[in-house]
């Protein structure tokens, strides 16, 4: 769950007590107590470089005789 989601989920929770802590200030909290989430990394897309052009179907065409 995001920062602002949780921001949101506890609004109503903290203004019965009369607290408003923005945005900011409650990720900063959860960073002061190492209760944030680790980013997920991200994965490098890249393309096959070692495949046959054209693959099976492509070559049974090739090699199929004329009639």
């Amino acid at each position: 769950m995001g920062i602002r989601k949780v921001h949101h989920e506890l609004t109503v929770f903290l203004t019965r007590y009369h607290i408003k802590p923005g945005w900011d200030r409650l990720y900063a909290l959860l960073k002061e107590h190492s209760m944030l989430a680790n980013k997920k990394a991200s994965k490098v897309a890249t393309t096959e470089s070692n495949h046959r052009i054209g693959g099976p179907a492509a070559l049974s065409i090739l090699i199929r005789p004329k009639t």
